[in-house]
């Protein structure tokens, strides 16, 4: 397990066996599919990766006494969320975009190519992949959109129109989503704010093919989490 993770685990567990123990299983179960044979690309590991969080998250909420009132086509948080990917996690994006029928992939490249302000600013600045319908890449939606997990409808509606606090969350679903972090060593690279990383990628003709390869670059210039 790599350093980080074990990072994590006792961070998380708080000298608790029992937690230590539930989270070394959760980081086992997430670390099957980033353990794929060699001959398994970088960008289908992390699409294994997804698979695992949907699962756990989706097992989770089963738990739950009563559903969660986060589902797509609710988009208050990603209005209001600023939202950060990793190069991995846009690489994805990137795919999943380039592989859509010609008017859906010109719609949101359009999209991207307008949009100048940071995700996080309200409705007049949300993360450019969001469209009247909800996530345009909901299959390939980044960790955190993932683990962001709402317990009230009401207070992300507050959030957006009024700012202030953030809504309550589920902690168990932003646990498995820093937890798929570390295992794919996100945190050891500073992720890019989405839109502007969006918008680089598709200025330039010859980074899409690129990036939906998985020859993606580092773009040290733009704003990353954590680097000043």
């Amino acid at each position: 397990m790599p350093d980080m993770a074990l990072t994590f685990v006792r961070r998380l567990s708080k000298d608790d066996p029992n937690a230590l123990r539930e989270t070394q299983e959760l980081l086992a179960r997430l670390q099957r599919p980033w353990s794929a044979p060699p001959g398994v690309s970088t960008l289908e590991r992390h699409a294994g990766l997804y698979d695992a969080v949907d699962a756990e998250i989706e097992a989770i909420k089963g738990r739950l006494p009563a559903p969660l009132p986060c589902a797509q086509g609710c988009n208050h948080c990603c209005q209001f969320n600023e939202i950060w990917v990793s190069a991995l996690e846009a690489a994805l994006i990137v795919r999943h975009v380039e592989a859509l029928p010609a008017a859906s992939r010109d719609a949101i490249v359009a999209r991207i190519r307008a949009f100048r302000g940071k995700s996080g600013g309200g409705p007049d600045s949300p993360c450019a992949l969001l469209e009247r319908e909800g996530c345009s890449i909901y299959s390939v939606r980044p960790l955190p959109c993932r683990g962001y997990s709402s317990l009230s409808e009401a207070a992300c509606r507050a959030r957006l129109r009024d700012g202030g606090a953030d809504p309550p969350n589920l902690v168990a679903t932003r646990i498995v989503e820093f937890a798929a972090m570390d295992i794919a060593e996100a945190g050891r690279r500073p992720p890019y704010e989405i839109n502007s990383l969006l918008h680089r990628i598709y200025s330039d003709p010859a980074k899409p093919r690129r990036w939906a390869a998985g020859d993606f670059s580092d773009e040290p210039d733009l704003e990353r989490r954590g680097v000043k």
